[in-house]
Formats: structure tokens, C-alpha cells, sequence
């Protein structure tokens, strides 16, 4: 909406009276009046239309929101960098700020203060391209108006500059970084849930708990069971959720992600990179998806059982279970069937198994 231009007394005199009509020191002022409008239509003719104003500030926006765009762009780099460093914060929590671990996460914090760098270089070079396009539109702006939302913009531009510091961008980066450290440090056990692998394991104690409260379970005597990969999901269990069971029985689960890797090759060794990890690359993350890297937290009976001949899930990985839990003098028992493989497919050794475990389990539950 066009906004309307304050008339002038001295133009409205015509309308409104006709023409004025006076003397002065007994001359006619017809005259100075027509001269005073003639130079009041001449100035009107200077100013630019409101329409062409109002097309200049779009433009002017437009300008700004192209810049908005790429600082957009590079804080999405920002994003990206602090989003490879995931894994070097696995690393830390794991390692601590040693050797050459140390080193990469300092590569990545590098990024995000090159990062941070190029932000702000786009935004102040932004800041300047306003600047200089408002002094030139204050200058053709004539009305009170317009002017003042110009020189709004101006104090605007203004704070932009005092926001990135440009006197010290050095400084401003460095509290950059320091301000992600300090998130880092507040939320690293949120972030270790997550990485860590909590969250793929959360069905287990959902499930657990559900059934603890159904009328015809004993929540005092609940056992998790599992092989394979059930039998880690019973490691992770035991360890992560031990107020949840009476004991456990693990069935060749693996105890060490990187062991496990260790004993695999070829196309084997490809598939579990993509399911696990690279042992070189993801070496802090396996350990912290790791049993035996928490096994101290397990404090309930349980019963491993192995195939001596295991090429899936090495007979090694129960060894290292069920050594560390006889160390703390955890109740344990353990089977290894010598004739089976990633199996427990012969009928003497399910015999055996059922009698043994079922056993155990009697003994425990008491």
C-alpha cells in the first residue's frame, strides 16, 4: 500500500481559498505564491515515485536473502564436520586425548574452525554489500520515512559487525570452538548412549519389563536367553540391565568386536565392516560395542556354551567371557561341544545342553 505524502499548507491554499491574495507593504504576493509552487512542483518532480522506492528495498532484501543463503551453506559445512567427528569423540571416551587418535580429532576441530572462518568472512562480507547498497539508497530517499527504515537497516548491519568481532576474528573462532568443546562435555554421555549402541539394545529392556509385569511371569526370576547374535544380545544384556535378571545363557555369542573381526577374512570380513565397523578406522567404536569391555558390570550366574569348531563365532570368544567371570568368581558354567560347529545340531550334545543348562538354571533360580 502506497503510503500517502503529508500535504503542504502552502499547497493547499489554492484549493481551499482559491487564490491567496495578499499585500505586503501595499504589493500584490500573487507572484512569490506562484513562484513558491512552481519550485514546491519542481522538487516533487525530483523525488522518485513510491512504487520505484518500494522495488529498490525489495531488491535490497532479496540481496539480503541470497547472503542468508550462503552463510546457510556454511554452516551446513560446520554441521557436516561436527557430524564427522562422532566417531573421534567414541575415540576419546574410550582412549583419552592420546597418541595419534588425539590427532585426528584435532583435524576435525581444525574443520570446524575453518569452518567457523569462512562463515564469517561470508557474513561480514554480506554486512558490507548492505551497508554500502542502504547509504546509497538513504541518499536518493527523501521522505522521513523511508529514510528511517533505511537507517533501521544501517543499525542492523551495525550489530552484524559487532557480532562477528572482526577486529578479532582469531578470538571468535577460538570461542567457537570452545563452545563446542563445552557442549562435547555436557552431552558425551548422551552421545555415548547413541553410539555406543544403547539405542539398537532398547527393545530388550522394553520387552523385559513387559513381560516382568504380566500376572503370569516372576520379575524376580527372569533368564535371557540367546545364540549367536542373540548370545551378544544376552552379553549386552546381563551388563547393561542386570537388575533386570536371575541369570543368562549365552550360546557362541561374540565378546570382543575387535577379536571377532580379527578371525574373519574375505567376503565374511567385508559384510561384518558394514555391519560392525573397520577394525582400523572404528577401533574406539568397536570397543565400545564391545562385552568384554564391560563385562565387570555383569554380577548374575550364567551358562556359555561353544562349538570347538566354530568358523563364524571362534571358540576364543566364549573362552575370554567366561575367564573374565570366573577372575571376579561370578557363577559360571561352561560347555564346549567338540564335535559342533556354529551349531548345535547333534542330538548327544542337545541332550547334554538341555540337561547341563536346565541344571544350572534350577540351581540359580532358587
Amino acid at each position: 500500500m502506497q503510503a500517502r505524502r503529508k500535504a503542504f499548507r502552502v499547497e493547499t491554499m489554492d484549493r481551499v481559498t482559491g487564490r491567496a491574495i495578499t499585500h505586503v507593504n501595499g504589493h500584490h504576493a500573487t507572484h512569490n505564491h506562484d513562484e513558491i509552487m512552481s519550485e514546491l512542483r519542481g522538487l516533487r518532480s525530483m523525488v522518485k515515485p513510491t512504487e520505484q522506492v518500494a522495488h529498490q528495498m525489495i531488491d535490497a532484501y532479496k540481496s539480503q536473502i541470497a547472503e542468508a543463503a550462503k552463510l546457510k551453506g556454511e554452516l551446513d559445512l560446520i554441521h557436516e564436520a561436527i557430524n564427522k567427528t562422532k566417531q573421534e569423540i567414541a575415540t576419546v571416551h574410550i582412549t583419552g586425548f592420546e597418541g595419534p587418535e588425539m590427532a585426528r580429532v584435532t583435524n576435525e576441530l581444525d574443520a570446524i574452525v575453518g569452518g567457523t572462518e569462512s562463515a564469517t568472512e561470508t557474513i561480514l562480507g554480506g554486512a558490507e554489500e548492505i551497508d554500502q547498497m542502504v547509504q546509497t539508497l538513504m541518499a536518493r530517499l527523501k521522505d522521513e520515512q523511508n529514510q528511517a527504515l533505511a537507517s533501521d537497516i544501517q543499525d542492523r548491519v551495525v550489530k552484524i559487525f559487532e557480532a562477528c568481532n572482526f577486529q578479532d576474528l582469531t578470538g571468535q573462532r577460538i570461542t567457537k570452538v570452545v563452545a563446542t568443546l563445552k557442549f562435547i562435555e555436557t552431552h558425551i554421555v548422551r552421545m555415548m548412549e547413541i553410539w555406543g549402541g544403547l539405542d539398537a539394545f532398547k527393545d530388550i529392556e522394553t520387552s523385559a519389563r513387559w513381560v516382568a509385569a504380566q500376572p503370569w511371569a516372576d520379575k524376580d526370576r527372569m533368564v535371557v536367553f540367546g545364540g549367536s547374535y542373540g548370545g551378544y544380545t544376552v552379553l549386552i544384556a546381563m551388563e547393561r540391565w542386570p537388575e533386570l535378571w536371575k541369570a543368562g545363557v549365552d550360546l557362541f555369542g561374540v565378546a570382543n568386536m575387535t577379536t571377532f573381526l580379527q578371525s574373519t577374512s574375505g567376503v565374511i570380513r567385508e559384510i561384518f565392516k558394514l555391519e560392525f565397523g573397520d577394525l582400523d578406522r572404528d577401533a574406539a567404536f568397536l570397543k565400545t560395542i564391545s562385552p568384554i569391555e564391560e563385562v565387570d558390570k555383569i554380577r548374575d550366574p550364567l551358562f556359555v556354551y561353544a562349538g570347538a569348531n566354530d568358523p563364524r563365532v571362534p571358540r576364543p570368544e566364549s573362552d575370554q567371557i567366561v575367564a573374565a567371570l570366573r577372575a571376579r568368581k561370578v557363577p559360571v558354567e561352561y560347555m564346549v561341544a567338540d564335535n559342533e560347529g556354529h551349531s548345535l545340531a547333534r542330538k548327544e550334545n542337545m541332550i547334554a545342553f538341555f540337561s547341563r543348562s536346565g541344571a544350572f538354571l534350577e540351581s540359580q533360580l532358587r
